[in-house]
């Protein structure tokens, strides 16, 4: 559910929405013509009374009728009248955030944000070579698709519709195992003359909140450096090399190293109010994005308060035994110094047993937060209740997200003053 659907009444009178102020002509409009109505001996008065609020009446009717036009619904979402009112007079005034990460992590952290805001920034990695992305990346030349469809979903006005058709894949014949989104995005792209324009087009087809954009146009592979020696390269093997042959990921880089950084992406982070990483994959989602030339400098000139957003449970193949700071001391290793303020952690471990066990079976934890000093920089933590299940599955929870995001920023605006 997107935050157009509430049915709150009230929405019609939030700030900004201008009905409260042609309401209010009404009202003074009723109490002069009812006045008049006292006024025996002065006739001249009397009129004047009577005709001033005949005239506010007309005005404040012609000029909500006038609002409420204006505020058609667009589209395919189904956003009412109030809906649109609320998302010009509140969201499309909000905070402008760039967020970093991938999978199910960042489509978590986005809806969040499209509580806050319209202003959003997905920024999403194009190093991905396998499943469905990698078999397009391969045939076609095309960047993957996958996380990119991921975040139109997640910011899409009828996210709980375009779920169900861009998620679907083919059961039978060729095309089986075969992502309806993906299909949908490479589509776009050749019509519309490349990836990028494929994304725009993409998005405004799908009424899409914000922008989604990839850090680089240019076909990058991901290769990391296991701490026994071995060089893994493409995303995909990542993962098997530690269940395969042991060992932990040392470090990680991208191929080409001198890959460019989108224009756009540059230009978000530079305006960017607020700048969030994670959750996500730590390896191939989030430090694939901070490898890039350009990036890492532009988020550390930016004036946005920077948040890490620490993932629920650790990954099989990336973060097995992972703390937050052993993410954080990963994260520092790569980009070389501090690129973030806040830390944010679910502080309520009180998971369901039986879905700890089926993560226990898969290698996974929670994450814990560990110790400090394992950190060579020192960070404001906050700890919250972010957890929620969803297809006895741990996922963030958005409302709580949203609350703790725009905390921080209030914090944040507040201590620049």
């Amino acid at each position: 559910m997107t935050h157009y659907k509430y049915k709150n009444k009230l929405r019609w009178f939030v700030p900004g929405a201008k009905i409260k102020r042609y309401i209010f002509l009404i009202l003074m409009g009723l109490f002069l013509v009812a006045f008049s109505e006292f006024i025996i001996e002065l006739k001249n008065l009397r009129f004047l009374s009577f005709f001033t609020g005949q005239l506010l009446i007309i005005v404040g009717v012609v000029s909500i009728i006038a609002r409420l036009w204006r505020a058609k619904p667009r589209g395919i979402n189904g956003m009412t009248r109030a809906d649109q009112l609320y998302k010009e007079a509140i969201l499309d005034a909000g905070p402008k955030i760039v967020a970093f990460g991938g999978g199910t992590g960042l489509s978590s952290m986005l809806r969040a944000a499209k509580k806050l805001t319209s202003n959003i920034t997905a920024i999403v990695t194009v190093a991905d070579n396998g499943g469905n992305s990698g078999v397009l990346r391969q045939e076609l030349g095309v960047l993957p698709p996958g996380d990119v469809r991921n975040c139109v979903i997640a910011l899409s006005d009828a996210e709980v519709m375009m779920d169900e058709l861009l998620n679907y894949r083919f059961k039978e014949g060729k095309m089986a195992g075969y992502c309806m989104g993906n299909l949908f995005l490479v589509a776009m792209s050749e019509i519309h003359g490349g990836f990028l324009q494929g994304i725009k087009s993409t998005s405004d087809v799908l009424a899409v909140t914000g922008q989604v954009l990839p850090i680089t146009c240019d076909n990058v592979h991901l290769i990391a450096e296991m701490d026994n020696g071995e060089i893994v390269e493409g995303e995909d093997l990542i993962g098997e090399a530690q269940r395969n042959h042991g060992g932990y990921i040392k470090k990680v880089s991208l191929k080409p190293s001198d890959c460019s950084v989108l224009p756009q992406a540059l230009d978000a982070i530079a305006e960017a109010d607020i700048i969030t990483f994670g959750p996500g994959s730590l390896y191939t989602s989030i430090l694939p994005n901070l490898l890039v030339d350009g990036v890492v400098e532009k988020i550390k000139q930016s004036g946005a308060v920077k948040i890490y957003v620490s993932n629920l449970m650790t990954q099989p193949g990336e973060t097995e035994n992972y703390d937050v700071y052993s993410h954080i001391k990963a994260i520092e290793e790569h980009v070389g110094d501090k690129i973030f303020d806040y830390v944010l952690i679910n502080d309520n471990m009180k998971i369901p047993e039986a879905i700890l066990k089926r993560y226990e079976e898969e290698l996974a934890e929670p994450v814990k937060l560990g110790d400090y000093r394992t950190s060579k920089n020192q960070y404001s933590v906050i700890k919250e209740n972010l957890v929620e299940n969803i297809e006895n599955k741990v996922r963030h929870s958005a409302f709580r997200l949203a609350n703790v995001v725009n905390k921080v920023y209030n914090i944040h605006r507040k201590n620049k003053k």
